[in-house]
C-alpha cells in the first residue's frame, strides 16, 4: 500500500510508502486511526496472485504551534492559502501573513492571493497587507493588474488609493493610470486619476 504525504501532530510532513512484497499482513494498521484516505487508486492488480497495489493520500488532524520565522509554520500557512475549498482558511492565512509582509516569500504569497484568489475578501485583505509597498515594482504591477481586472469596485478603489498615495507626483504612473482606467465604470476611480494627473503637471 503506497501512502501519500500526510501531516502528523509531531512533524510537519511525513511520507510513508509500503511496498506490497515487503509489507506485513497488518499493513493497514500503518494508517493513523484518525486519518482520512483520499484519492485512492488501484495501481496494479495481479489476478494470478491476488495481489493488489493501491496508492492514495492519508491526512489526519493537525495542531501545530510555532513562530512566523519557522519554516514549518510558513509552509503550513502557504498551504492554507492554496486551499481552494476553504475561503475562510485562506482569509485567516492572509491575515496572519500580513503581519510580516516584509519577508519576500510572504510578500509574493500575498501578491499571488491578490491576483488569483476567487474570494473578494481574501483579495482585499491581501491588498491591505501590501499597501505600504505600493512603490515597489512588483507590488505596483500587481496593483495595476488589480485596477484593470478586478471586478470588485471596492478593491479597485483601494488599489488606486494605494498607488497614488505611495507614488506621489509620478508622471509615468499618471499616464499608466489614465490608460488603465479610461473604461472604468466607477466615477470615483476616474476622478481620483484625474486629480492625481493634475498633481504631476
Amino acid at each position: 500500500l503506497a501512502l501519500g504525504v500526510y501531516v502528523s501532530n509531531q512533524q510537519g510532513r511525513n511520507i510513508a510508502e509500503v511496498v506490497p512484497n515487503s509489507a506485513p499482513d497488518n499493513q493497514v494498521s500503518l494508517i493513523p486511526r484518525n486519518g482520512a484516505i483520499s484519492n485512492l487508486q488501484v495501481v496494479n492488480a495481479d489476478p494470478a496472485t491476488g495481489q493488489v497495489e493501491l496508492a492514495g493520500e492519508v491526512s489526519q488532524p493537525l495542531r501545530f504551534r510555532g513562530r512566523m520565522e519557522d519554516d514549518v509554520v510558513r509552509q503550513l500557512l502557504f498551504s492554507a492559502l492554496r486551499d481552494s475549498n476553504n475561503p475562510g482558511s485562506r482569509l485567516k492565512a492572509v491575515e496572519v501573513l500580513s503581519q510580516k509582509p516584509t519577508d519576500e516569500p510572504i510578500e509574493e504569497a500575498l501578491i499571488s492571493a491578490l491576483v488569483y484568489d476567487d474570494d473578494a475578501g481574501v483579495r482585499m485583505r491581501s491588498l491591505e497587507g501590501l499597501k505600504k509597498f505600493a512603490n515597489e515594482t512588483h507590488v505596483r504591477a500587481a496593483f495595476m493588474y488589480t485596477l484593470q481586472n478586478d471586478k470588485n469596485a471596492g478593491i479597485r478603489i483601494e488599489a488606486i488609493e494605494a498607488l497614488t498615495t505611495h507614488n506621489p507626483k509620478d508622471p509615468d504612473l499618471a499616464q499608466k493610470l489614465t490608460e488603465a482606467t479610461e473604461k472604468d465604470d466607477n466615477p470615483y476611480i476616474r476622478t481620483k486619476v484625474l486629480q492625481f494627473v493634475g498633481t504631476t503637471k
